[in-house]
Parts: structure tokens; C-alpha cells; sequence
């Protein structure tokens, strides 16, 4: 009989580890058979039966489990039951019976700081955010070494932008476990918010320090040395996670060594861009040097911007790629390989290297406004960022930029992407003023007809978007509006009045975060003498 619970029990807890609970349970049934007083074997029971989901009455095995079971280990016992059936209600949507799961491991044992940080993410989930805090400082005060509690607590006080009070569980958290990425990388995050982008940059760097393979605090590494002018470290910080991934050619069919910056003897270099369509456009600026370096060159382009990249650099082999299976062209001849939004690497390397920028993107035509601007300046505004991470620092309302709005002389044409017709509708009530918006123009359908629509304008006023890389690349005067701190794209860099990458573009930066008001009246004056000079 020993032979079979210590055969049974062994079985049981085998079958924990690798995820086979309903088995597992049916083990600790046979050993609760011959040791009936065993808390061990009926906890066990109890355990497999929750996570194989069957939460309906796991109350039986857990009673036996609590009277065989000393008290402190009863306790226990039913606390950590009760967090699992409230781990597994959340995961299934029911964030009703998962409190309550959290609420009765609780009162076995209210000092369970993984309950109280659990029911805190649950609070979250439900946008209870002063309860979600609440719950966390309770997780961090019951168990003060509980580096996942502080890093907790850190971010729901960091979303809730109460970025002070962030500092001393920062502070806990490094001290608690200094080689904690998820604590240095809270740091770099509060440290962006702030603007403080050295501490920024120091925060990534340790994350990156402790866990080399970390591919999205290298990537923040690297974009936030870009943004703070360091652009030499910042390219090879973004480069060497790249080279170190692999890149998705490799996948796809064929294999291809990387490109050294010189040229390509032999053969063609082979490039492609996997960024968006705005930093795609951006990115493309490069192209004729990179070609002057390689010598030959095979471009694959996204097929959005495939017909508008063919006509403005005739000269270049460019083949639309979708990014997925292997790219539909002879590579026999191609040598090397390196993807374009890293290529200022070997090109950008200080800001002197930025050339005077010019316009490189030819529209089919220039889409005339005819009688609907009545000789008036024609004016693009676009003020919307729909960007999941950083869309709340870029965006504004459409009611904000009145300042602009009420500027006699232009008439103003709605260049953001979907539908705006609530939004043109108080602002025409507000200010008495029509926002044209062309049915005809689609950025998101036709990047082509939408570049032939923005050349024909003579000025384009925006947040940073597609809109504003369409209008640089044409030449056409275009300025744009900045957050600072948080939502500011590194592509714009650290005080620049002017952008590096595209002639006639002007940069309006916030002075203070989240306060847009000085920079649409800067905006708004600007606009008269732009209007003025016109006449």
C-alpha cells in the first residue's frame, strides 16, 4: 500500500509539472485512497482539479485538505487555492467570481502579497485605478521585498501620471533586486515621462545590461540615443538587435550576408523597410545614397508608396513587397542585404552628415482645390494619432487649434484620417469656419491620390503622422506640432527648430507636457505673416 500512494503521489505531482491535471487528479485520488489523512495528497487533488478547470466545487478535496492539514498550513492551503481559481476567472473573462476568488484568499491570509497584487491588476482591468493603487501599496506593504509588487505599483502610479510619487517605489524596487530589467526599465519609462532622457537612456541601458536579449529595451535604448542626439551609439544599439534576431529574409527562402556600407562588387544590395508607411517615406530620403555607395541596388518597397517610390527614383530597381514569402524578383544577383530604416548607420552618423534636405517625392499631378479655395491659402490640417502607445501625448481636438481656425485669408482642408464629420461640426459652430474634406482623398486606401492632394496645397499644419512625411518629401511648407516627453518620435530629435529630413518643415515644440496652447498660438502667429506674405 506504501508502494502505491508513493507511486501515486510521485505520478500526481509529475503530472502538475507538465500540465496534465485532469490525470494528475486522478493519481491523487488513488493516493488520497490509502492515505486519507494525507493534507499533501488532498491539496494536490484539489490543486489539479482547479487548474484543469473545473471550478465548480473544488471545496471538497481543499476541506479535507484543511482538516488533515496543521492550521498554518491550512491557511495557506486555502489561500493559494483560492488565488489560483482567481488567476483562472481572470484569464476566462469573469473578473466578478476572479475578486471574489482574491477577496476569500484574503481572508485566509491577508498578508498574501501576490493577492493583493493580483486583485490590483484586476482593478485595473476594470479602470478601478485608485482601487488598483490601493491594492498594490497594501501587495508592497505586506511583503516589502516583493520586487514585482513595486514594479507594479510603479506602473499603475505612472499611468495614472502621478509621476512623483513613483520615486520612492522605484527606489524600493532597485534596491530590493537590482537586477531586476522590469524595475530599470520603470525607471527609463517615469525618466521619458519627465523629459529626462539621460536617465532615460541609463534606465534601458542597465535593463539591457541585465538581460541581453530583450528586444524591446534595446529597441527604446536605441531610439531614445537617436533622440538625444547620439546617433552613432543609437544606430548600432538598433542594428546589433537586429543582427542579432536575424532578419525575416532569412526566413523566407534565402540567405544573404549583410551589407558592410561600401560597395557591392559583383551585384546588387538588396533593401527593404519594415517601419510604417510615414517612416518608410522618411527612410527613403536615404535611398540615393545609399545607392551612390552600393553601386546597384534592388529595392523592395511596401506596395502602398510602390508606384509613388517608382516614379520618384526612376534610377532604382524597386519591386513591391507585401513582406510576406520571398520577394517576387531575381535575386541571383544580389550579394548583400540590409534593411533601410537602419541604413544611417553607415550614412547619418552625426548631424553633420544630414545633407541640405530637398524634396524627392514626385506626385502623378498636382491636385488643383479649383473654385473651392477662391483664391485663398489652402491650409491641411491634421490633429489625430490613433497610435495605441503614444497617440494621447501626440493628438489634440479639432476645437483646440481655434486660434488657427479663426485666421482669415486660408481656407482650411481636413486631411485626418477617418471619419471627422462630428469633430468639423463644432468647430464650424465654434468658429464659423468650414473644414473642407475632399470625398475623394484617402490616405489610408490611396497614399498616391493623397500625395497628389497634398502638393497642391500650400501649407500643411499637423501633429507628427504619415500626413507630415507625405508633405515633407513633396517640399511642400509643412509644420509640424510636438509633444515633449512622452510621444515626441525620435525622428525629430532633441531641439530642432527645423527637421533634418525634409526641406520647408518647421518644428513647434511644447515647452511643458501636455500643454499645447503656446504652441498653437505660435502656430496661429506664424500663420497670419504666412497668410500676410502671401497676399
Amino acid at each position: 500500500m506504501n508502494e502505491i500512494f508513493a507511486y501515486a503521489t510521485g505520478e500526481g505531482f509529475s503530472m502538475l509539472e507538465s500540465g496534465r491535471f485532469e490525470e494528475a487528479r486522478s493519481a491523487f485520488k488513488k493516493a488520497c485512497i490509502d492515505r486519507p489523512g494525507n493534507s499533501l495528497v488532498w491539496y494536490g487533488m484539489g490543486f489539479a482539479q482547479v487548474r484543469a478547470g473545473l471550478l465548480d466545487n473544488p471545496s471538497i478535496p481543499l476541506a479535507r485538505a484543511v482538516v488533515a492539514a496543521n492550521r498554518m498550513t491550512a491557511i495557506r492551503v486555502i489561500s493559494e487555492t483560492h488565488l489560483t481559481i482567481g488567476l483562472l476567472y481572470r484569464r476566462a473573462g469573469d473578473h466578478a467570481a476572479g475578486r471574489d476568488a482574491y477577496r476569500r484568499a484574503l481572508l485566509a491570509e491577508p498578508s498574501n502579497a501576490q493577492a493583493w497584487n493580483n486583485l490590483a491588476n484586476l482593478y485595473t482591468d476594470n479602470s478601478k485605478t485608485s482601487l488598483a493603487v490601493a491594492a498594490a501599496w497594501r501587495a508592497v506593504r505586506a511583503k516589502p521585498d516583493y520586487a514585482a509588487g513595486w514594479n507594479n505599483l510603479t506602473r499603475l502610479l505612472t499611468d495614472q501620471g502621478r509621476l512623483s510619487e513613483t520615486v520612492g517605489p522605484q527606489r524600493r524596487c532597485l534596491v530590493v533586486t537590482p537586477g531586476d530589467r522590469h524595475g530599470w526599465i520603470n525607471f527609463a519609462i517615469v525618466a521619458k515621462r519627465q523629459n529626462h532622457l539621460n536617465n532615460a537612456v541609463n534606465g534601458f541601458g542597465r535593463a539591457v545590461l541585465v538581460d541581453p536579449e530583450d528586444s524591446e529595451a534595446r529597441m527604446n535604448l536605441g531610439r531614445n540615443l537617436l533622440l538625444t542626439g547620439d546617433l552613432e551609439k543609437g544606430w548600432c544599439t538598433l542594428e546589433h538587435d537586429w543582427r542579432r534576431q536575424g532578419f525575416p529574409p532569412m526566413n523566407r527562402g534565402f540567405s544573404l550576408p549583410v551589407w558592410d556600407g561600401g560597395a557591392v562588387h559583383g551585384g546588387r544590395l538588396l533593401v527593404w523597410c519594415e517601419e510604417k508607411i510615414g517612416e518608410e517615406i522618411m527612410f527613403a530620403s536615404m535611398l540615393p545614397d545609399v545607392y551612390a555607395l552600393a553601386g546597384s541596388l534592388l529595392f523592395l518597397s511596401s506596395p502602398r508608396v510602390h508606384q509613388l517610390f517608382a516614379r520618384s527614383f526612376p534610377y532604382l530597381d524597386i519591386i513591391a513587397w507585401d513582406g510576406a514569402g520571398r520577394p517576387p524578383a531575381d535575386l541571383s544577383d544580389v550579394r548583400c542585404c540590409y534593411p533601410l530604416e537602419y541604413v544611417g548607420r553607415h550614412l547619418r552618423r552625426q548631424f553633420k552628415e544630414f545633407p541640405k534636405p530637398r524634396a524627392y517625392l514626385r506626385p502623378s499631378t498636382s491636385m488643383s482645390l479649383g473654385a473651392m479655395s477662391r483664391g485663398l491659402l489652402r491650409v491641411g490640417l491634421s490633429w489625430h494619432s490613433t497610435n495605441p502607445l503614444v497617440g494621447i501625448h501626440q493628438s489634440l481636438a479639432l476645437e483646440q487649434l481655434g486660434p488657427i481656425l479663426r485666421i482669415e485669408g486660408a481656407r482650411f482642408v481636413d486631411l485626418q484620417y477617418g471619419n471627422t464629420n462630428v469633430e468639423r461640426g463644432i468647430a464650424e459652430d465654434c468658429f464659423g469656419v468650414t473644414i473642407d474634406r475632399p470625398d475623394s482623398v484617402d490616405q489610408i486606401a490611396d497614399i498616391e491620390g493623397f500625395a497628389d492632394f497634398v502638393a497642391g496645397l500650400d501649407l500643411v499644419i499637423s501633429i507628427s503622422n504619415t500626413t507630415v512625411h507625405v508633405a515633407g518629401a513633396l517640399g511642400v511648407e509643412t509644420w509640424v506640432m510636438l509633444p515633449k516627453g512622452p510621444g515626441l518620435p525620435w525622428v525629430w530629435f532633441e531641439d530642432h527648430d527645423v527637421a533634418l529630413w525634409y526641406p520647408r518643415t518647421k518644428l513647434f515644440r511644447q515647452e511643458t507636457p501636455g500643454d499645447w496652447r503656446p504652441v498653437i498660438d505660435e502656430v496661429a502667429k506664424d500663420l497670419r505673416r504666412f497668410v500676410a506674405a502671401s497676399d
